[in-house]
């Protein structure tokens, strides 16, 4: 066991051996101020934390930036070309404490937990700024980078490339993730339709940002080993949509089109809009790889 958890331990079992509850109109105070000493023990220890940006393909094959896509009966054969690229502006992680205590049950608890915590695990705690639990901590380096990949992990369902502006992170609390946020100052997607018809499309995405709610429990524990991952996956974007929306198969409509192609909030807006709705539309194109209810990461 590592020295700062047997200490903190120790001194939980100290806390429980000299602490006798009073009378029960002061019981509840006396459990807050137990529990307050205990996460200011928490607060104390950090530990070092990896998070991994990563671009993902749609194929299992050596070319990680071109894919197939499916709309409507048609295959579509899509390529990345080469100037294709987004300049980010941050990424960060917001974090929680644990907030079960040994000795106490959800009920015993002091206050609401249901609206001071992490059920389920994306409601970030309302506590004073210089809190280790009221920051984000930085996992992204500000900067260009190049969207097209070299194939560094074949997996059953297509590549895997990690950011080249992804960072460790050297002081977080210990706790579980509450929300990511990702924040860009412009995206740049220079794509090539291969088949079934040859076209040029270029999309520009407006500043923009994303916030990753998690769906399960990614715990920061001290020593973990494993980093977080995040994942963005190029050709959900292009994805049919089921709702009202006039233009909902995106690529049957880009082959429609004559000529290449460019999209933006001011050139052919209608698809813009379009596009931007599987962006942001949750866990499509940025998701947590692995992460389901009732899952620990």
């Amino acid at each position: 066991m590592k020295p700062k958890k047997c200490a903190l331990l120790g001194l939980i079992s100290i806390f429980y051996s000299s602490c006798t509850f009073g009378s029960i109109g002061n019981s509840n105070n006396e459990k807050l101020i137990l529990i307050q000493n205990l996460l200011t023990l928490q607060r104390g220890i950090r530990s070092p934390t990896s998070v991994q940006l990563q671009f993902l393909g749609d194929e299992v094959d050596q070319k990680p930036n071109e894919w197939i896509l499916r709309s409507g009966s048609t295959n579509y054969s899509l390529k990345l070309e080469s100037d294709s690229n987004v300049s980010w502006d941050m990424g960060s992680i917001r974090i929680n404490p644990n907030q079960i205590f040994p000795g106490f049950s959800m009920r015993e608890m002091p206050f609401d937990t249901n609206a001071k915590t992490h059920t389920p695990y994306t409601i970030p705690l309302d506590l004073p700024q210089t809190d280790p639990y009221s920051q984000g901590y930085n996992f992204l380096t500000a900067g260009s980078e190049s969207l097209v990949k070299e194939n560094t992990i074949n997996t059953n369902t297509g590549f895997v490339h990690s950011s080249d502006k992804t960072r460790s992170i050297s002081d977080t609390p210990l706790g579980i993730v509450s929300l990511i946020n990702l924040e860009w100052a412009e995206f740049n997607l220079n794509m090539k339709i291969l088949s079934p018809v040859s076209k040029n499309i270029k999309i520009n995405f407006r500043k923009g940002s994303i916030v990753i709610r998690p769906k399960c429990r990614v715990t920061l524990s001290q020593g973990k080993q494993n980093p977080i991952p995040i994942s963005f996956n190029y050709g959900n974007l292009f994805r049919d949509r089921n709702d009202s929306l006039a233009n909902n198969s995106i690529l049957q409509v880009f082959v429609s089109q004559s000529g290449d192609l460019f999209v933006s909030q001011f050139q052919s807006t209608s698809m813009y809009e379009t596009i931007v709705k599987n962006l942001n539309q949750e866990d499509l194109v940025w998701f947590i790889p692995g992460c389901f209810p009732g899952v620990e990461l």
